[in-house]
């Protein structure tokens, strides 16, 4: 693939030497403070006069009475490590009392028989090996939340009283309480460690239920506030487009159901002329082939509660600052301060700023290319109706197409639409840079999209008012760090969203991680390999055929060369069916790799090129040619996939919850 202007290249692999030791943490566990600190260290609190430090974030329960003092609940006392001066307190009481004990006993001139003191070296019959446990309620008050609880640890006894063990330090202010606690064995001998998943968005709550249902320990930590209870949209990434690959992953994490009625299905183009007139472009040839239009936010909503329902936690406001990949600590900044946290395993999910990819390429360990787009994007919203309805069709994806530049506009559930314009950051005709005042805007608006217009009656204002969004692809070379660390979503593969594939392959990503743990449960290296190396095709692919569908979108569906070879390619599948699919229902209404679709999709440009030739409308096609070239077209492909381990799910093959795979699918086991 060329270069695109605006396109940052590859950056070569540095030597070690070069890139100089990697920003890390100080970590109790590696080695020497001096050797390993962050390039801008965190703030440490200031103590608070009583020889502790004062750690805002912490949720440390209040004093207890002395009734629950008596009761053994106030599991501070009893289970915290004494500080220096208690011990040396202690231990010389100790000692005083063994040397009187020496000469005292029944017999008062016989001496005590001497048993040699373990605070001089020497060491005392061991009376049980029933290990130091903590009292039950210990355990109920941790989870507590918030406040009893999160502030108690399990502490070992001081090494200087029975059955002693070293004591655990206290964690550092701003260290999350309880972190890193050891990875525990599960039946099947895998290993389930504790899980970070940096990114709350639709993919991180995706991969956030698929993880906890699997026996890990997920937290999740998001950089906005909570989206269910605050409005935080601001007139971005309002609406997405829910394909079937996106339907499968919401059937697997069993929230298809509750998503089903917050989403308009939408049939087909409805292409907006300039001279007002408008023509409908049918997506596919069967009721089933529709894509359903949801809104961002409330999809996200659902996925949290699905999250915590699953029993992953969630914390918002920490946005992710810093990432040590080795020790895999990584830095928070909240509003109360920086917060450090422990993890064994970070999957990052936090977008295409993503900064667990950053520490990636940081450690050598990925090389990322940006290919930004000149052109950028702004949405409006169109209010319902005074009666409430619809001002438009609701079951289309409505575009304007004018060639430099495109309007589009997708339904929502509550009667509005959101319309979206793509064009230039700069030019002397439609950009953005030049539509700065309400003049210029509303005089744009009624000449290129007149039949818009009157339906929304604040444009100025609204388009003054909106952010302006930037549009690239981002390409990812190495996805992981060991078995510490993984980025997914946009993270490691965004793409433009001209396809409607952004969220859809995100959510597919996670299922396939997923399948890779579960292969290889006890080698989560090696699952992380396999994962890159069968997806990262997959979403190089896509990242192409979007950007070659903005083409389409803004000047192809009014070209009627184009929109000839879209009919054909319908007609073909249509008296082939199964055999030939065109390229946007292999996307969008199937769950064929993208790799395969985009091997595919050349191959039918080549005959559908070969077909209209010279022709002009529809019945001219020479139709004997075109049951030729789709044998063969048919026949190339079973063979290439005979031995494929994938299965092609269709649209209407999954329906509320419930997925049927038919046994004439095309490609993978069985398939054709």
């Amino acid at each position: 693939m060329q270069d695109r202007p605006g396109s940052r290249e590859w950056p070569g692999r540095r030597d070690v030497a070069d890139r100089g030791p990697p920003a890390q943490l100080c970590h109790r566990r590696h080695g020497s403070c001096e050797d390993r600190q962050w390039s801008s260290p965190p703030r440490w609190p200031k103590l608070d006069g009583k020889g502790d430090r004062h750690d805002p974030t912490r949720d440390t329960p209040g004093p207890l009475s002395a009734p629950a003092r008596r009761r053994g609940l106030d599991l501070r006392l009893r289970y915290q490590r004494p500080t220096a001066r208690q011990h040396d307190r202690r231990c010389g009481r100790r000692r005083a009392r063994h040397r009187r004990s020496r000469h005292r006993g029944p017999d008062p001139g016989r001496a005590r028989q001497h048993r040699p003191d373990p605070l001089d070296g020497g060491c005392r019959p061991r009376r049980s090996r029933r290990r130091h446990r903590v009292p039950r309620h210990h355990e109920r008050l941790r989870g507590l939340q918030p406040g009893l609880g999160r502030g108690l640890r399990r502490v070992r006894p001081h090494p200087h009283h029975r059955g002693g063990a070293p004591a655990s330090p206290s964690p550092p202010p701003g260290r999350d309480e309880g972190d890193r606690p050891p990875s525990r064995s599960v039946p099947g001998g895998g290993i389930v460690s504790d899980a970070v998943v940096v990114g709350g968005g639709p993919a991180g709550t995706v991969l956030a239920v698929l993880l906890a249902r699997r026996g890990h320990r997920v937290r999740v930590y998001e950089s906005r506030p909570d989206l269910r209870r605050v409005d935080i949209d601001a007139g971005r990434s309002i609406n997405l487009a829910l394909a079937t690959r996106g339907m499968v992953v919401l059937d697997e994490v069993g929230v298809l159901d509750r998503v089903d009625p917050i989403t308009v299905p939408l049939r087909g183009r409805l292409v907006h002329a300039p001279d007002g007139t408008c023509e409908l472009q049918p997506y596919g040839n069967t009721a089933d082939e529709v894509i359903h239009s949801v809104s961002r936010s409330d999809l996200n909503a659902i996925l949290l509660d699905a999250a915590e329902e699953a029993g992953a936690e969630i914390l918002f406001r920490h946005r992710c600052r810093q990432v040590d990949l080795d020790s895999g600590r990584l830095r928070f900044e909240t509003p109360e301060g920086d917060r450090l946290v422990d993890a064994e395993v970070v999957y990052g999910a936090d977008g295409a700023n993503s900064e667990v990819r950053r520490a990636l390429v940081e450690a050598g360990d990925a090389r990322v290319r940006v290919d930004e787009l000149d052109h950028g994007y702004k949405e409006l919203t169109v209010p319902p109706g005074p009666d409430g309805a619809f001002r438009l069709d609701p079951h289309a994806l409505h575009i304007w197409a004018r060639e430099s530049f495109m309007l589009i506009a997708l339904p929502n559930p509550g009667g509005d639409f959101t319309a979206t314009l793509f064009c230039a950051h700069e030019g002397p005709g439609a950009s953005f840079a030049a539509l700065d005042t309400p003049e210029a805007v509303e005089t744009f608006f009624a000449s290129e999209f007149p039949d818009l217009v009157p339906h929304v009656p604040d444009l100025a204002d609204q388009f003054l008012a909106h952010p302006t969004g930037s549009l690239a692809t981002v390409r990812c070379r190495g996805w992981s760090h060991g078995d510490r660390a993984v980025v997914l979503g946009d993270a490691a593969h965004a793409i433009v969203p001209f396809h409607g594939q952004g969220m859809n392959a995100a959510f597919e990503s996670c299922l396939v991680l997923a399948r890779h743990l579960d292969d290889h449960p006890d080698d989560r290296a090696a699952a992380f390999a396999a994962f890159e190396a069968e997806r990262r095709p997959d979403t190089d692919a896509i990242a192409d055929m979007a950007l070659d569908n903005y083409l389409e979108m803004r000047s192809g569906v009014i070209d009627p060369r184009h929109v000839l070879r879209r009919r054909l390619a319908l007609e073909l599948e249509r008296r082939f069916p199964g055999r030939f699919i065109p390229r946007y229902a292999m996307v969008m209404f199937h769950t064929i790799p993208y790799a395969e679709v985009q091997r595919r999709a050349r191959r039918q440009a080549e005959i559908l090129a070969e077909l209209t030739d010279g022709v002009t409308e529809l019945d001219q096609v020479d139709l004997e040619r075109a049951a030729a070239l789709v044998a063969a077209y048919d026949a190339e492909n079973r063979a290439r996939t005979a031995d494929a381990d994938w299965t092609d799910i269709r649209a209407g093959e999954v329906a509320r919850g419930r997925i049927t795979v038919a046994t004439d699918t095309q490609g993978g086991e069985g398939a054709t």
